[in-house]
Protein backbone atom coordinates (compact mmCIF):
# COMPACT_ATOMS: atom_id res chain seq x y z
CA UNK A 1 0.00 0.00 0.00
CA UNK A 2 0.84 3.58 -1.04
CA UNK A 3 -0.24 6.55 0.73
CA UNK A 4 0.20 10.10 0.08
CA UNK A 5 -0.66 12.61 1.79
CA UNK A 6 -0.89 16.75 1.01
CA UNK A 7 -1.90 19.17 3.54
CA UNK A 8 -2.63 22.74 3.82
CA UNK A 9 -3.56 25.50 6.39
CA UNK A 10 -5.48 28.42 4.72
CA UNK A 11 -5.50 29.79 7.75
CA UNK A 12 -5.66 29.53 11.17
CA UNK A 13 -8.88 28.65 11.11
CA UNK A 14 -9.15 26.71 7.69
CA UNK A 15 -7.26 23.30 6.80
CA UNK A 16 -7.39 20.90 4.07
CA UNK A 17 -5.87 17.44 3.01
CA UNK A 18 -5.92 15.80 -0.40
CA UNK A 19 -5.27 11.77 0.31
CA UNK A 20 -4.10 9.48 -2.68
CA UNK A 21 -3.58 5.67 -1.74
CA UNK A 22 -2.92 2.86 -4.31
CA UNK A 23 -2.64 -0.87 -3.16
CA UNK A 24 -1.29 -3.75 -5.39
CA UNK A 25 0.22 -6.62 -5.64
CA UNK A 26 -1.59 -8.19 -3.01
CA UNK A 27 -1.75 -11.73 -2.41
CA UNK A 28 -5.00 -13.90 -3.29
CA UNK A 29 -8.24 -14.42 -1.04
CA UNK A 30 -10.18 -17.18 -0.53
CA UNK A 31 -8.57 -18.24 -3.98
CA UNK A 32 -9.75 -15.36 -5.69
CA UNK A 33 -6.97 -13.07 -6.63
CA UNK A 34 -7.29 -9.13 -5.64
CA UNK A 35 -7.00 -6.15 -7.86
CA UNK A 36 -5.39 -3.42 -7.55
CA UNK A 37 -6.84 -0.13 -7.61
CA UNK A 38 -6.30 3.60 -6.30
CA UNK A 39 -8.67 6.11 -4.22
CA UNK A 40 -8.51 9.96 -4.02
CA UNK A 41 -9.85 11.29 -0.78
CA UNK A 42 -10.08 15.25 -0.07
CA UNK A 43 -11.55 16.65 3.38
CA UNK A 44 -11.70 20.10 5.00
CA UNK A 45 -12.44 21.82 8.28
CA UNK A 46 -13.28 25.33 9.93
CA UNK A 47 -12.81 26.22 13.41
CA UNK A 48 -16.12 27.99 14.23
CA UNK A 49 -14.60 28.71 17.62
CA UNK A 50 -12.86 26.78 20.32
CA UNK A 51 -15.37 23.85 20.66
CA UNK A 52 -17.17 23.70 17.33
CA UNK A 53 -15.48 22.89 14.35
CA UNK A 54 -17.56 22.32 10.40
CA UNK A 55 -16.39 19.78 8.67
CA UNK A 56 -16.75 17.94 4.92
CA UNK A 57 -15.33 15.64 3.48
CA UNK A 58 -15.39 13.01 0.42
CA UNK A 59 -13.76 9.37 -0.21
CA UNK A 60 -13.66 7.84 -3.11
CA UNK A 61 -13.79 11.03 -5.16
CA UNK A 62 -13.24 9.46 -8.59
CA UNK A 63 -16.35 6.95 -7.63
CA UNK A 64 -13.96 4.02 -8.13
CA UNK A 65 -15.62 0.53 -8.03
CA UNK A 66 -13.47 -1.80 -6.04
CA UNK A 67 -13.21 -4.70 -3.53
CA UNK A 68 -10.95 -4.53 -0.03
CA UNK A 69 -12.01 -8.69 0.19
CA UNK A 70 -13.06 -10.64 -3.35
CA UNK A 71 -16.90 -10.59 -3.11
CA UNK A 72 -17.35 -7.08 -0.69
CA UNK A 73 -17.73 -4.40 -3.00
CA UNK A 74 -17.07 -0.67 -1.34
CA UNK A 75 -19.37 2.13 -1.76
CA UNK A 76 -18.97 4.29 -4.37
CA UNK A 77 -18.25 8.37 -3.81
CA UNK A 78 -18.98 9.11 0.18
CA UNK A 79 -19.73 12.72 1.33
CA UNK A 80 -20.20 13.45 4.87
CA UNK A 81 -20.36 16.61 6.42
CA UNK A 82 -21.29 17.97 9.82
CA UNK A 83 -20.23 19.80 13.08
CA UNK A 84 -17.53 18.28 15.96
CA UNK A 85 -18.44 19.65 19.12
CA UNK A 86 -15.24 19.42 22.17
CA UNK A 87 -15.95 19.87 25.58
Amino acid sequence: QTSINFYHRFSKKLTSSLQFMSLSDRPAAWSAPREDYQLLNASAQYSINDNLVAYGKIENIEDIIYETEPGFSSPGRTIFMGIRASF
